[in-house]
């Protein structure tokens, strides 16, 4: 009884080893060429040619219509928070974490009752408003 069992493990753990052997192949392969610096040129050579862009300096930090913030950007065009993809070309940060507007909050209505005070006149509060957020851009 011992017997079989043991011959049981045994044809487990090589069947496992098998199964790993076969799984690792493809990777051992990539190794084994990667081994060789002439084919580590060829594919870094390669990859600068994909990855190549002109007028890269120029498109950084080119769109006015986006500004960085901690965990993300915030696009004015769309109007909402969203996660920075490398199509971005952002590399400008405010490093202020994006937090929604709450009307609600005690921050919110302390900055309209200071602007209350200091533009009494409804129109020209919402001139200054709307003036100020002109201002924001990437």
């Amino acid at each position: 009884m011992m017997k079989e069992i043991l011959v049981g493990m045994y044809r487990f753990i090589a069947d496992v080893c098998e199964s790993y052997i076969e799984t690792i192949k493809p990777a051992t392969k990539i190794i084994d060429f990667i081994q060789s610096s002439d084919n580590r040129r060829k594919i870094m050579y390669t990859c600068a040619g994909m990855l190549y862009k002109e007028d890269f300096e120029e498109l950084l930090n080119s769109r006015r219509d986006m500004i960085g913030m901690k965990g993300g950007v915030y696009d004015f065009t769309e109007d909402r928070f969203r996660r920075m993809e490398p199509d971005d070309y952002i590399t400008l940060s405010t490093r202020i974490p994006f937090v929604p507007l709450d009307y609600n909050s005690e921050a919110t209505n302390e900055v309209l009752d200071l602007l209350s005070k200091v533009f009494p006149n409804e129109d020209i509060r919402r001139y200054f408003m709307r003036f100020i957020s002109s201002c924001l851009e990437g």
